[in-house]
This record gives C-alpha cells, structure tokens and sequence, in this order.
C-alpha cells in the first residue's frame, strides 16, 4: 500500500487494502502515525481498529517479540515440554528448565509461543492442586506460625502475592493457618506455668490468631485480712481526754478586749479554738494570748519585743 499521505474525504470507505495495511501495523504503529501514513484522522484509525477488534502491544518486551514475528530456535526446542508440563508445574521450575530468570520474561515467552502458534496450555490452579502443592502446603502449615511470610517465599522461591494466593486457596478448602503469636516467647513461657495454653482463634477475616486460656481456672479467693481496731479505740486508750476548748463566743471578746486596749497598734486579732488567741501587732510581732491572761504582761512582752 502506498503509505504516503493521501487526500482522503471523511466517511470515505475502507478497502481491503487498507484493512490489510491496519491490520499488519496497528499492534506494533501508534494511531497518530498510522493516520498520517493512510491519509486519515485520528479517530478514524481508532474507531476502526476497534471495529476489527486489534489489539495494541503494550510492553516493550512483547513489541519487541511482536515486531520480529518469530521465536528465537533456542526455546522452541522446549515447545514438547511447555506442552506437557506448563500448566502444571511452578513457574520457577519452568524458568530453570529453560535457563532463563524468574521475573517476567518466562511468561513473555510462552506469550510469544503462543502468537506463534503454538497451543501451549494455559495455567489453571486447580490443574496445579498436584503433588508439589500438597507438598508446599505441608511445609507452609509447619512453619507458618515459626517463621515469617518473608523466610517462607524465599525458601520456596515464591513471591508474597502468590503465598496469599495459596492461602487463600487454602483457606477456601477449609484448612487453617495460624499466626504467629503477639507476645514474646517469655510471656508465652509464663503464661503456660500458669496452667493457661494458646487457643486458635478464627476472626471474621479468616485469620487465626493465638489467644491465652486458661485451664479450669479456679476461683479467686480473697486473702484474709486481720481484724484492726478503729483509730478511735487506739487512740482512746493511749491518749488522755482532752480538755473542752473554751467556747468560742468567750475568746472572741477577749481579742475585742484586747483590741480595745492595745488600739491601733493591733493589726490582726485571730481566735484560736484551742483557747488561745493570736494577736498580731506588727507584721513581724505576733503574741499568743492564754485563757487568764494579764493585759499589763502583754503589752509588757509587745514593748520587750518592739524595743
């Protein structure tokens, strides 16, 4: 087909020609390009490789593959093999047997094969429920609680997406998997001399979980206490009766006594229930004031003290 730019109306029709032309290059050709090349707009590349149900190759990889439109001889050597066995066994033991690495470019390969046309049979779980399975299920059970998810795909050569694949595989056919516990071995240790054991827990989410029970716990007594008399009684045998204290109304006019003769000098006069009565003269001079007091010694001890 001429790929050069041509005057094409809108709404003019596709010919065979040129659905031959989209067809070899729509994969692999953006549509910008494409429109440019058939003398079309942009959407009319785009809606009609939609029409023709094409498919653009997305990774790089694959384009590549795409774009040489041939497998390498040396993996179509393993074609007999894949056919037999891709499908049913890890993928891990299918990159070994073919010598390449475990990150994408096994399965890029086999994609490859199959465009080539080779009916390479695709992975189906349940086809992969075999042998080696129950084996990796036994292993995991083991050591699920003992070890972490990180120790256990590195020792099968697994990723953490596809241990929760299985686990959720698993956990569908009603096997059970338990977490390790949250509390420190000493605790654990503890709580067994106790009498108490770890119990299986199952959340709503599917999870088990470690939980401390105790065995026919028995129940707790409260310690006896000794008998202690009140504080009264203690009181009342070791200390004597004191006296009643003068009655209040009593020492109030004898600090207004006092305040009368002493005069301005007073500048606080406080009762005191004991029957006492605190008479402040100064900011510095205070003088206790007994029942009987002598108003003479008083201003006695305020001059004595002022002097």
């Amino acid at each position: 087909m001429n790929t050069t730019a041509s005057n094409k109306k809108a709404g003019e029709a596709w010919t065979a020609e040129d659905e031959a032309y989209l067809t070899a290059n729509f994969a692999t050709v953006p549509n910008r390009e494409l429109a440019r090349r058939m003398g079309r707009t942009y959407e009319a590349i785009r809606c009609r490789g939609q029409v023709m149900k094409l498919k653009k190759v997305r990774n790089v990889r694959d384009r590549a593959v795409y774009q040489r439109k041939e497998v390498p001889k040396k993996y179509i050597q393993y074609v007999p093999w894949l056919m037999e066995h891709y499908g049913k066994v890890p993928v891990q033991e299918v990159a070994a047997h073919m010598g390449i690495s475990m990150d994408n470019t096994c399965t890029t390969f086999v994609s490859a094969l199959r465009r080539a046309g080779y009916a390479i049979p695709r992975g189906d779980f349940k086809r992969k429920d075999t042998g080696w399975m129950d084996a990796i299920l036994v292993y995991v059970k083991e050591n699920f609680s003992k070890k972490s998810r990180q120790e256990i795909c590195a020792h099968l050569n697994i990723t953490n997406r596809t241990l929760s694949t299985y686990l959720s595989h698993w956990r569908a056919k009603g096997e059970v998997f338990i977490k390790p516990s949250p509390y420190p071995i000493g605790t654990i240790r503890k709580t067994e001399k106790r009498g108490c054991v770890l119990q299986e827990i199952r959340t709503e989410r599917g999870w088990a979980y470690y939980k401390s029970t105790t065995i026919n716990p028995k129940p707790r007594q409260p310690k006896p206490r000794k008998e202690r008399p009140s504080r009264a009684k203690v009181f009342s045998r070791v200390l004597p009766k004191e006296p009643k204290p003068q009655p209040a109304r009593k020492i109030l006019e004898d600090a207004k006594f006092i305040k009368s003769m002493l005069g301005e000098k007073v500048i606080k006069i406080k009762p005191r229930t004991e029957g006492k009565v605190l008479v402040k003269l100064d900011t510095r001079t205070s003088v206790y004031a007994e029942p009987g007091y002598n108003i003479e010694e008083l201003r006695s001890k305020y001059l004595r003290k002022t002097a």
